[in-house]
């Protein structure tokens, strides 16, 4: 039954498929001897991945040293370090094969005599566009590259999955002896991989203590308010360089050398203050349904006592003085309805809305409905359906590709809500919010599977009882007849 953009799992009995491998008819023992993965969870898989990306420092060293603090340059002297991401020429060959629009997918800048200008064009970035201003001294900015380049989408796949938070990418090709952008500061940790030719940068701390970790990017600065650069260096192919969050910055090339990098970029709306953005209407919701005093009218005469525009400071004082006393003493009891869990559940909530969905490899694939099930024959006989069964093993896809959440209704009824990330866009949010609606009896068993991970359960010790019913119950969760079952692996 389709319910809006849920899909809701009815606990009827219906007729299920157990997936195995195609090549043979192999038993179900067979099966899960021939289907043994790795049980190895998908955060370590984002920590190689940024060791990657670092080479010789170390993740922990990052971490402790670098990450939110100070700006990080590696030196590589390898400049096929970072080749298999991109290169002008697959930028070319995208540009040509695909349907690229300026705005959505591409931007060209030009910053020339202290002034940066974003060139007003529209509809369709053909090449002969592109590369003219390119020529004419413009630096193109490739706004969603991971959309159509594997290694890119599966290095910030992966990336995902440490940091907890949808990954982006931007390439800038910028011509010899150009500039495409003024300074400013950014709203992301940024790490700089540059993958051809050189670029000369300049990084500059943070004007003032509001500006450290930033919520949202600067406006263009002059050359004036900027004051000295803490970091001048020339960024040859195989180069990194990090920088936290309002460290500000600008890049230009030198004589004779065009530049292409690509910046990836992660952290941004993930901090202390997103989290309480997203727990505190549901804490005053708490607050006012439970607690008297936050219930109580406010004092007769609040409008003259407060506001841009209020009474004389001698006839309100001690009104006003009164009011702020029990303001602070019901944020003091606001505390206690602030819920952590369901802070951290809208938090995840959202990254499966952002989020670009997970690259499975060819054995995970052969464990789901993409390569496995069903099949259709070319004599236009349906083939390989085997029954799941108690010992069947499932697992999630991937740690923070799925996020269950108990939340209201249209009618205001609780629902338990499965969300993923499996069916996304490569685009970002380039979809509504893709989620499941789950029976309220399946939530123990969900929670098990959550906390198992990245180990596989057996069927039989997800659920509650040994009756057959509940049995092909959870196994329509496992592997219904329907596509959003995505988020599941079976052996």
């Amino acid at each position: 039954i389709s319910k809006k953009n849920g899909t809701t799992i009815s606990s009827k009995k219906q007729s299920v498929t157990n997936p195995k491998p195609k090549s043979n008819g192999a038993s179900s023992s067979e099966a899960v001897k021939e289907n043994t993965l790795s049980e190895t969870s998908s955060k370590s898989f984002g920590g190689d991945e940024l060791q990657w990306i670092l080479g010789d420092t170390s993740v922990d060293k990052f971490f402790s040293d670098h990450w939110e603090k100070e700006p990080l340059y590696i030196s590589r002297k390898q400049k096929n370090y970072y080749n298999n991401l991109i290169t002008s020429k697959k930028i070319d060959d995208i540009l040509r094969d695909n349907v690229i629009e300026f705005k959505k997918n591409i931007d060209i800048t030009l910053y020339e005599d202290g002034q940066r200008q974003t060139m007003d064009v529209e509809g369709r970035a053909l090449p002969q566009i592109v590369w003219d201003h390119y020529r004419e001294g413009c630096s193109i900015r490739f706004l969603n590259p991971q959309t159509y380049i594997k290694p890119l989408q599966q290095l910030n796949a992966s990336l995902q999955e440490l940091f907890g938070c949808f990954v982006g990418a931007n390439t800038y090709q910028t011509p010899p002896t150009a500039q495409g952008f003024a300074p400013h500061y950014d709203d992301i940790e940024a790490f700089i991989l540059q993958l051809e030719g050189k670029k000369k940068w300049k990084v500059y701390l943070p004007r003032m203590v509001d500006e450290y970790l930033p919520r949202y990017s600067s406006p263009n600065f002059s050359q004036e308010e900027i004051g000295t650069p803490i970091l001048t260096v020339t960024l040859e192919p195989g180069d990194l360089l990090y920088l936290p969050r309002g460290y500000i910055h600008q890049a230009s090339t030198v004589t004779n050398e065009h530049s292409l990098h690509v910046t990836i970029s992660v952290y941004q709306k993930t901090a202390w203050i997103d989290l309480l953005e997203k727990a505190m209407p549901k804490a005053l919701q708490a607050a006012g349904a439970t607690d008297l005093e936050f219930r109580r009218g406010l004092p007769i005469g609040y409008l003259r006592y407060a506001g841009l525009a209020r009474g004389k400071p001698v006839d309100i004082q001690a009104d006003r003085l009164a009011m702020k006393e029990n303001l602070k003493d019901l944020l003091a009891k606001l505390v206690e309805y602030v819920d952590l869990d369901d802070g951290v559940d809208e938090m995840g909530k959202q990254l499966m809305h952002d989020a670009l969905p997970p690259v499975l490899s060819p054995e995970e694939l052969q464990c789901s409905v993409f390569e496995n099930g069903l099949r259709m024959s070319q004599t236009g006989e349906v083939y390989n359906a085997t029954q799941i069964t108690k010992d069947t093993k499932v697992r999630l896809v991937r740690a923070n590709a799925v996020r269950l959440v108990n939340e209201l209704n249209e009618q205001g009824i609780p629902e338990l809500h499965l969300y993923y990330t499996l069916d996304n866009s490569l685009e970002y949010q380039g979809k509504e919010p893709q989620f499941l609606i789950l029976p309220e009896e399946s939530e123990s068993m969900m929670i098990k599977l959550f906390a198992a991970y990245p180990q596989y359960s057996r069927v039989s010790h997800l659920i509650r009882t040994a009756d057959s019913e509940e049995s092909v119950e959870v196994s329509l969760m496992v592997y219904p007849s329907f596509k959003p079952s995505d988020w599941l692996e079976t052996v």
